[in-house]
């Protein structure tokens, strides 16, 4: 989780490695992003779907700001597909479904749901991600908050720091001792220390209205990326869907 955090190389690298796999060609890919499993019967009664999505958000310029992934479920009933509202029960189906080898008939009745119900299905998976926008929107407009003081701070610090070096070379110690080359380079170091100084607030401001304009605007985009089938486990040991 360190090496996540900190974006470390090996991290990126299976990443990308990740996403290629997730986006390559049927007849060469090697991971599979289709699966059955069974559920106890206590928490579904018929077969129910989750699509595991990659949930991107960007601002201004297309700036990346936020990624991660989400999860949608609901029922696929026989006539038509109901949402499963709240995120910890689709969790929960996941988190308590246990792989099993399903056999044809049993996969075919459940894709037969699954293709009639599609359109369904992706409204949730969008439904999702708009619900999951609406709690990110304060988690961001926080993170641009603190950006603004954090740029603020070093600025800052920089104005002070130079401030205090300008003090220092106005009452330079033995100044008469100097050669004449470097009372030269004193004053070209101190003309540019003090146009340094003069370009702060213009920095400010300039960072400022750059991180106002990357989260602006905010966007989502889903990208689903796994479909995993579930079904009772009674239904399991019946060979029925």
């Amino acid at each position: 989780m360190v090496l996540v955090h900190l974006n470390h190389r090996l991290v990126q690298m299976c990443l990308r490695l990740l996403r290629a796999e997730v986006w390559a060609q049927d007849d060469v890919k090697k991971l599979h992003r289709v699966t059955v499993r069974a559920v106890p019967d206590t928490l579904i009664d018929g077969p129910a779907v989750v699509v595991i999505s990659r949930l991107v958000v960007t601002g201004g310029n297309h700036h990346r700001l936020h990624e991660e992934l989400t999860v949608a479920g609901g029922y696929l009933g026989d006539k038509a597909f109901r949402r499963e509202e709240g995120v910890t029960k689709a969790q929960q189906w996941l988190d308590q479904a246990k792989p099993l080898t399903a056999a044809d008939s049993l996969f075919e009745a459940i894709r037969v749901r699954f293709d009639r119900a599609q359109s369904a299905i992706l409204q949730a998976i969008d439904a999702r991600s708009k619900d999951r926008l609406k709690f990110l929107t304060n988690t961001l407009q926080s993170r641009k908050q603190q950006e603004v003081a954090d740029i603020g701070s070093v600025l800052d610090e920089l104005e002070k720091a130079i401030q205090l070096e300008l003090k220092k070379d106005q009452q330079p110690a033995q100044l008469s001792l100097f050669s004449e080359d470097e009372r030269t380079q004193l004053r070209r170091d101190t003309a540019a220390l003090e146009a340094r100084l003069a370009r702060i607030p213009v920095e400010r401001q300039q960072e400022a209205e750059a991180i106002e304009t990357r989260y602006a605007k905010l966007n989502d985009r889903t990208f689903p990326v796994a479909v995993i089938f579930l079904v009772p486990e009674s239904a399991v040991q019946g060979g029925a869907a």
